[in-house]
């Protein structure tokens, strides 16, 4: 799995994709082709458009253009260009994206192949136009001179393989085993909603996903697992997630592991979220400190129970203590620690985890 994760809010089309599936083998421009709702009956712009597995489409004519804009193609079957009569001809799928982000506007999965058919001594080309930019071949019938290892332009190439609106290195189809179908995350964000975080992304396309994995941590090093969400599997179109964690510390660490159906698996980047609204009242004094330090924990909280926890920059538990008698103040000798930065973690009976930093000198 490849995972692109993007920091923007930005979509790469802002209204929701229409889905349109070849289930009949026939000619791309034939409305008996395809399957879909509403208008136009064949492939349009903002399509999420789908050849399904064991149908070929072919692209046939006597020098055509087929326009699609902000639409993207997941291939399971065959699609083929037949070439038109006459060398200097060429049937051509364009497809135009409004946005520089990098989508995989063309894919292909393991069965899939696109190639090429009738050799009329033209050309079949499918090119990518990005932001009214240059037009960039992305497969022709003919080949391409100079493709980089890893990539190829044709004249047949099977799946697994992807095609983004890159202009850059990857130009062409990348294929093989870094071709494995993109998740493609255009927003992950937190936001506080009293003393719970809720966590929200979005991903702008995936295919053979399974789940996704919330990871959560006290200190950025040591991760654990606090909840899963069911994937969207295959989707050609935005698709948004939400989790809410009600165990919220003062500072919180979360990551999303993103799990395919064949068990490989990427991460996200790290959010670092500060809980705004906490019912925790803990201090530490004195902070920095040379020898000791004194905990006082509200007496509410106290009554509870907790367990505190010291650790150094590797998550390394140094002193642990578990309090059951409602005591609400204690203190921890430091004065064997090395100089340096460590983690003080209060764990309540009810879940809750407040965490801070203790910094001791030499």
């Amino acid at each position: 799995m490849i995972a692109l994760l993007l920091f923007t809010t930005a979509a790469f089309s802002q209204a929701p994709r229409r889905l349109i599936t070849a289930t009949t083998s026939g000619s791309w421009t034939s409305a008996s082709t395809w399957t879909t709702t509403g208008s136009p009956t064949t492939p349009g712009n903002n399509d999420s458009v789908v050849i399904a597995q064991g149908v070929s489409v072919n692209i046939s004519g006597n020098g055509i253009t087929l326009p699609l804009t902000n639409s993207v193609l997941d291939i399971f079957g065959t699609l083929v260009f037949n070439e038109p009569a006459g060398s200097g001809k060429t049937n051509d799928l364009n497809i135009t994206t409004t946005t520089a982000l990098p989508v995989a506007l063309i894919r292909l999965s393991g069965t899939a192949t696109i190639t090429k058919g009738t050799d009329g001594n033209g050309t079949g080309n499918i090119n990518v136009v990005v932001n009214g930019g240059s037009t960039q071949i992305k497969y022709s019938t003919n080949g391409v001179a100079g493709v980089p290892p890893g990539q190829t332009a044709g004249p047949t190439i099977t799946g697994p393989a992807f095609a983004q609106n890159t202009t850059g290195n990857p130009q062409y189809f990348t294929t093989g085993s870094a071709a494995s179908l993109p998740v493609l995350i255009s927003l992950f964000k937190a936001s506080n909603t009293g003393t719970n975080i809720t966590l929200n992304w979005t991903s702008q396309q995936e295919t053979n996903s399974r789940f996704y994995i919330i990871e959560k941590s006290a200190n950025g090093s040591n991760w654990q697992e606090i909840g899963t969400v069911a994937a969207a599997g295959f989707s050609g179109m935005a698709t948004n997630y939400q989790f809410s964690d009600d165990k919220a510390a003062e500072v919180n660490y979360y990551r999303i592991k993103m799990v395919d159906n064949d068990g490989k698996y990427s991460y996200t980047t790290t959010l670092t979220v500060r809980s705004q609204n906490r019912a925790v009242n803990v201090s530490l004094f004195p902070n920095p400190t040379s020898s000791s330090v004194n905990i006082s924990i509200g007496q509410g909280l106290a009554q509870q129970g907790f367990t505190i926890h010291v650790m150094n920059h590797n998550g390394q538990v140094l002193a642990r203590r578990q309090i059951l008698d409602g005591t609400s103040a204690l203190s921890f000798d430091v004065s064997g620690y090395k100089s340096g930065t460590y983690t003080v973690e209060i764990i309540f009976a009810n879940g809750v985890r407040d965490t801070h930093k203790l910094v001791v000198i030499r």
